[in-house]
Parts: C-alpha cells; sequence; structure tokens
C-alpha cells in the first residue's frame, strides 16, 4: 500500500510529459535494509538515489 501511494504522490506532483513512476523492481533485501537505514537516521538520501524513476508508458 506504501508504494502505491508514493506512486500516486509522484505522479500527482508531476505537470510535464513524460510522466515517470517508481521502478519497484529492485533488490528486496538491499530495499528493506535500506528501509531500516532510514528508519534510524531519517536520512532519505541512500533510499531515494536507490529507488530509480522510470518513465510511463
Amino acid at each position: 500500500m506504501t508504494r502505491l501511494v508514493a506512486d500516486l504522490a509522484y505522479i500527482a506532483a508531476q505537470d510535464d510529459e513524460p510522466l515517470m513512476g517508481y521502478d519497484w523492481d529492485v533488490d528486496r533485501k538491499a530495499y528493506i535494509r535500506l528501509l531500516g537505514e532510514y528508519d534510524m537516521t531519517r536520512n532519505p538520501t541512500a533510499l531515494a538515489e536507490f529507488v530509480k524513476v522510470i518513465e510511463l508508458a
């Protein structure tokens, strides 16, 4: 559910074409580790760099 909300918020914030979305095809273990790191530090940089964006068709 969190990924869906993230996608919807990101799409709603865009004004220009092409429409971009998050690429959730990620290494699950690394993603979970980065979520834990974010929980500890509240620094979203590594997590934001890890989850790439792609053009939505």
